[in-house]
Order: C-alpha cells, then sequence, then structure tokens
C-alpha cells in the first residue's frame, strides 16, 4: 500500500538516486547477505577486509544465502580495504579465470564507517570501485552506521556510494535509533543485478523479492518496518532530519569521549593508553597493555560498556566503546570516571 511504498520514495531522494531499487528489511544482517547473494553465486568469490562483519559476525549469512558464496579477506591498516592488496589478490585471481576449480571474483564489499570506526574519503572509494569494475566486479557498501560517515565527512549520501562507483548498499537506520529496518539499495538494478549475477534468475527485482521472502524477512505488516524508514528520513526538529542530528549528536559524543580519556590519561605511563584505530567517528578503540595495571582498566571500562577487542598488537589488549544517539553527558562523564579510578589504583 501507500505506506509501505513511502520509504523507497525517501531513500531514493536521500541518495539522489531516482531509478533506484530498495528492499526494506528487518536487520543489517539480512541486508548484507540479501545483497551480496543477489550478485553472487556459489561459483562466486566475496572481497572484503579481514575485518569485516560479514566476514566475522554475521555467522556465514554471505555463504547461507548465496548457496556457498566464500569471502576472500584482504588486508589493510585501520579497517580500510588496502587497493595494492586487492589489485595484488585480483591479478592471481586473473588466471585461473577459466579453470573449473577455482572461484570467480565477483564482487568487493565495503565497510563505511569500517569495522575500527574509520573513514574511506570519497576517492579512496573511488580508486577501490574502479578496480573492482576493472576487473568485472560489482561493490556492495555495507552502510550500517553510513550516516556517521556522511556527517564527519560533510559529504552527501550520492557522493560516498553510486557517484564514488559504489553499485549497491545496506543502509542502515538501527543504529540511528529505529527499532529494526534497514534497506538494501540498488542503484542501476539492471546492471547490477543481471550483468554481475551468477544466476540468470537473479537478474530482477522480483528475485530479491522473493530471495526475502525465503529467508522469512518480509512482513506481513511492512507499513510498520515503513514507518520507521519515513521518520528516521523526515525532518527530526529545526529542519534538520533525523538520521543526520543523531549521527551528530553519537559522533560528537565519541570525540568527547576521545579527549576527556586523553586528559585523563595524560598524567599516567603513555605506554598505559593509546588508540588501536584512529576515532573518527562513533567507535573508539582503546589499546592497553597486558599488565596488572592494564587489566584493571579493561575492568574499570567494562563497568560502563567497554568491550574486549581484538588486539592488533602483541602484548597489548583492546577494549571498544561506543556512543549512539542517545548518549548522555553522564554516560561519558562515568566513562571517564571508571578509567580515572582505575589509573589511581581505585
Amino acid at each position: 500500500d501507500e505506506y509501505s511504498a513511502a520509504p523507497a520514495a525517501a531513500v531514493r531522494d536521500l541518495f539522489d538516486a531516482p531509478d533506484a531499487y530498495v528492499l526494506p528489511t528487518v536487520s543489517g544482517i539480512a541486508s548484507d547477505a540479501l545483497a551480496i547473494a543477489s550478485a553472487a553465486g556459489p561459483l562466486d568469490a566475496v572481497f572484503c577486509h579481514r575485518l569485516s562483519h560479514i566476514r566475522l559476525w554475521q555467522c556465514g549469512a554471505v555463504a547461507f544465502y548465496s548457496g556457498g558464496a566464500p569471502l576472500q579477506p584482504l588486508g589493510g591498516e585501520d579497517g580500510k580495504v588496502c587497493a595494492s592488496e586487492l589489485a595484488r589478490a585480483l591479478q592471481s585471481a586473473a588466471p585461473l579465470a577459466a579453470a573449473p576449480y577455482a572461484h570467480r571474483p565477483s564482487l568487493l564489499s565495503l565497510t563505511q564507517p569500517t569495522e575500527a570506526g574509520t573513514l574511506y574519503t570519497g576517492a579512496e572509494l573511488k580508486a577501490l570501485c574502479a578496480l573492482a569494475h576493472e576487473h568485472g566486479l560489482l561493490v556492495h557498501m555495507d552502510g550500517a552506521r553510513l550516516p556517521n560517515a556522511l556527517v564527519a565527512l560533510g559529504a552527501s549520501a550520492s557522493d560516498l556510494t553510486w557517484r564514488a562507483g559504489v553499485d549497491m548498499v545496506s543502509f542502515g537506520t538501527t543504529k540511528g535509533g529505529t527499532l529494526a529496518a534497514e534497506a538494501v539499495v540498488v542503484f542501476e538494478p539492471a546492471a547490477s543485478l543481471g550483468g554481475g549475477a551468477a544466476d540468470a534468475q537473479l537478474a530482477s527485482e522480483l528475485a530479491m523479492r522473493r530471495r526475502r521472502k525465503r529467508a522469512g524477512h518480509e512482513l506481513s505488516k511492512s507499513r510498520f518496518l515503513a514507518a520507521q524508514i519515513c521518520a528516521y528520513l523526515a525532518d527530526g526538529g529545526g529542519g534538520v532530519p533525523l538520521w543526520r542530528s543523531s549521527a551528530e549528536r553519537a559522533n560528537a559524543s565519541a570525540a568527547d569521549l576521545a579527549r576527556r580519556l586523553e586528559a585523563a590519561a595524560a598524567g599516567y605511563d603513555g605506554d598505559s593508553f593509546r588508540w588501536q584505530h584512529p576515532v573518527q567517528t562513533n567507535q573508539l578503540f582503546l589499546s592497553l597493555p597486558c599488565t596488572p595495571r592494564g587489566d584493571a582498566l579493561v575492568r574499570a571500562l567494562g563497568t560502563v560498556g567497554g568491550t574486549p577487542w581484538d588486539s592488533e598488537e602483541e602484548g597489548r589488549q583492546c577494549v571498544r566503546l561506543v556512543t549512539a544517539f542517545d548518549t548522555s553527558e553522564e554516560e561519558v562523564a562515568a566513562a571517564v570516571g571508571a578509567l580515572e579510578a582505575a589509573l589511581r589504583g581505585e
């Protein structure tokens, strides 16, 4: 009905993409897996960063929905795919294109912001997309936190997606405050669902809807999902869209928390505290030594929502902190206070 159809128009307006195909879903995992499965089948390979959510945090959803498409991990500092490493991987795969025993490179998946909370610039995205397209790959973007990137870079949704060469994006709203509402956005459906598909039956929007239904992600009362997306993209007050104000608050809280944590640790041994990745959006990764003091800091930050994370350095440990659209000044102060108390040995 008209209510269920409304989100597609709102999403197209945000991305300045009037011909885009929009498929609402109820989770980011569903958006990622269904989008990728529409362009990669069991005989295709998907390239992604080694830290990507689709590889580490989705319990093999891409392989499940695609019928077995393998994920080929790539390296790169601070969660960003290294262009030279991607080029080497594609060059190595090229001689095997006609081999009956090798998977065909089909798609590159990028996360913006990355799992490390860092950002691809528009230029970096263009370079990676151009490289992928040169070798016949489509490009998918995991945009669960895309609004945070738009705010941090001061860029438009179109500039960081289809204008940079991205073919499809999993656009997230749940991180920004909705209950359960995401969307797959395909910018050129005929090309993305046809030319890059592993199976001819995928070459239509109807096939994506069938995939969603078969996956158990089609709601009988989709207007409740639609209402969330429409509200998220609408004016949230003062002429500012809700998605923008939510992302601005989350990013600002992270920047404030980072400054205050640094100030709190300034009078102590510098090796006790440093950032594992640059703080660029609303995710913070604190690198701490594997010492009694470091252990105490990890425990202290755990009381205010800090989560132990994989460390990038031997002999060190990491804690992840995430701010949100509703992070309060009191919560920031509590995190700083917990660190200060642990540093004092309390």
